[in-house]
């Protein structure tokens, strides 16, 4: 509007300068003129108001747009720690997390790679469509006090730049995973470590009681044999029999011992089956097959420990009762399951002796501590097949927990 106000303002200028005027004339003209230059002055300030209204309407409406995202973002990292703070396993944690985070951010996969232990864990997300030849990955380093535990890979579209408030909230959400996981191992290292302890005061208990007594009983049992010409032959057969099985016992207790005292991660389960066979092929007499077959399959200490000792008391069934020539034993892997397979070629067991033999009830004690299953049948060969089966991926959510 001040445009057209400028045109009159410039012809009568003109006209005042080209046609002579009266007196009253030239002052009506002048008066023209600063009216209009006043209210070309007004007209200017006002477009200049509005404009900075504007501007500050535009700028009003991306602080609120911000402040949305920002409490947006706010209660998605409260919803994540909440998460995390549940009782579930790592996976559905990690699932959960980022199924929530693509809602914000959209990508199409995630790989996160655990170094202690090593774990992957890998999702997909439907949401980020994008040419399969042109993904671009960012990596994040899960980084917490000094301590690297692992990495997140995140697999986006070839054009598509992440913000730096997009950035930042990735950057929040690892970090919050980096601490949790932090969390967990601290939490992990301190209940290890009473286990240890534990198992120290146990050990050092049957060493000062236990291991005493059979002390005791074997020097009894050694003064008995002295004095030979007093008992009948069925007595010393009796001697005898209780100064082996004595003397078993006395080495179970101390591989016992042993084993509470060791620690945790020095439990190698192939270097204690090779020292197992080694001890019985010296007391049967001939060579014990045995095939191990598990790489990299991560196994708990535990079922370690429990699978060790149930080979132990089928070695020693097959010692005492099988009158065996031929023994085997196999440990393999088939998709999550790890299978035992213990087979000799003895006199083979009956369908009560199953029932009611006291080896066997440790043995099946001990598949069920570690939530297995044991079978137990006739070979067509002649002699006994024992076999054992638990699933690793049960315990794996256990441990993630």
């Amino acid at each position: 509007m001040w445009y057209s106000h400028y045109h009159q303002f410039v012809c009568a200028a003109i006209s005042w300068i080209e046609y002579p005027l009266t007196l009253p004339g030239k002052l009506w003209a002048i008066f023209d003129i600063l009216s209009i230059l006043c209210l070309l002055s007004l007209l200017y300030k006002a477009d200049m108001i509005s404009l900075q209204v504007a501007s500050f309407c535009k700028i009003k409406q991306r602080k609120i747009t911000a402040l949305k995202r920002d409490r947006q973002y706010l209660r998605f990292l409260i919803s994540v720690h909440s998460q995390l703070n549940l009782n579930t396993s790592l996976s559905d944690n990690f699932h959960r997390v980022f199924f929530r985070l693509n809602q914000f951010i959209p990508f199409g996969e995630v790989r996160i790679t655990l170094y202690h232990p090593p774990r992957k864990y890998h999702f997909e997300y439907p949401r980020c469509p994008f040419d399969i030849n042109l993904p671009r990955i960012q990596k994040w380093d899960l980084y917490d006090r000094h301590t690297f535990h692992g990495m997140i890979q995140i697999k986006i579209n070839q054009t598509q730049i992440l913000s730096s408030y997009e950035r930042d909230l990735i950057q929040s959400v690892t970090d919050a995973l980096a601490k949790h996981l932090s969390l967990k191992n601290t939490v992990h290292q301190q209940i290890q470590q009473g286990l240890i302890n534990e198992r120290e005061n146990i050990s050092r208990e049957l060493h000062d009681t236990v291991a005493q007594s059979f002390l005791f009983l074997k020097i009894q049992i050694n003064s008995l044999h002295v004095r030979h010409d007093k008992f009948s032959r069925q007595a010393l057969i009796a001697l005898r029999i209780i100064k082996e099985e004595l003397t078993l016992a006395s080495q179970q207790l101390r591989e016992m011992l042993a084993t509470l005292r060791a620690e945790k991660n020095h439990y190698d389960l192939y270097e204690s089956l090779q020292s197992l066979i080694k001890e019985f092929n010296h007391r049967l007499g001939f060579q014990i097959e045995f095939y191990y077959r598990l790489t990299h399959q991560i196994m708990p200490i535990g079922h370690r420990r429990h699978l060790a000792q149930i080979i132990r008391e089928a070695l020693n069934n097959c010692y005492k009762h099988a009158d065996a020539s031929w023994i085997s034993i196999r440990i393999y892997p088939i998709s999550k399951n790890i299978i035992t397979v213990i087979s000799d070629n003895g006199r083979g067991i009956h369908q009560e002796q199953i029932k009611t033999q006291f080896g066997l009830a440790i043995m099946r004690e001990r598949v069920t501590l570690i939530s297995g299953q044991m079978k137990i049948k006739k070979r067509k060969q002649g002699g006994t097949e024992i076999e054992i089966q638990f699933s690793l991926q049960d315990e794996q959510r256990n441990i993630e927990k």
